[in-house]
């Protein structure tokens, strides 16, 4: 968990869509100055807070050392991020239809639903489910109104969550370098108990 977790779960989709994709695609809103060269774009357009989980306490992950004790509470807001994502039209226009922007659509729908938990190695210190959201002509008409100059994309919404974000530095002590066991008779004399407590 950390602040960088907005970035990294938005770049991890990123990558997941371009990957099913096998073409670009841009960060940002679906607008027609970007269109140029990509072949879809992922709009964060709502960030709130999860209601389920915002009063529940967040804990590290902690490591797999012995020596790394338990998990401890951190302050951290989970989050629920809502992803526009739109294919890009490549033939025709206006209201001809584009026979490939529905393949890309289903495409990306297809690679999400394949694997929809973005894992630590994507998101550190936490998982993240990618769940298509429902989304009425109304729901989509507010969106899409923020772009009154462009024409509408075919979409999707995805929803992302819980996406941790911890408040505040975390202050974490050096890692064990060096960790030794001994055994037998020691020939160093006790110390007194006076220098053992602190």
């Amino acid at each position: 968990m950390s602040t960088t977790a907005i970035f990294d779960t938005t770049m991890a989709i990123k990558r997941r869509i371009e990957a099913a994709l096998n073409g670009t695609v841009v960060v940002g809103p679906p607008t027609r100055t970007v269109t140029s060269g990509f072949s879809a774009s992922l709009f964060l357009f709502l960030v709130e807070p999860n209601r389920d989980l915002r009063n529940s306490d967040a804990f590290t992950t902690g490591d797999s050392s012995p020596f790394s004790g338990p998990a401890e509470p951190i302050k951290a807001i989970p989050l629920d991020l809502r992803f526009l994502i739109s294919v890009f039209r490549t033939t025709g226009s206006g209201d001809q239809a584009d026979p490939n922007e529905l393949l890309r659509l289903g495409e990306i729908i297809a690679a999400i639903e394949d694997q929809p938990f973005l894992t630590e190695t994507a998101v550190p210190g936490q998982t993240v489910r990618l769940t298509l959201e429902p989304a009425s002509m109304d729901d989509l008409n507010r969106i899409w109104g923020v772009f009154p100059e462009d024409s509408y994309q075919t979409s999707v919404i995805y929803l992302a969550t819980p996406v941790y974000v911890e408040a505040g530095t975390r202050r974490v002590g050096p890692p064990v370098q060096i960790h030794e066991e001994r055994t037998g008779l020691s020939t160093e004399a006790p110390r007194p108990l006076a220098e053992l407590t602190p």
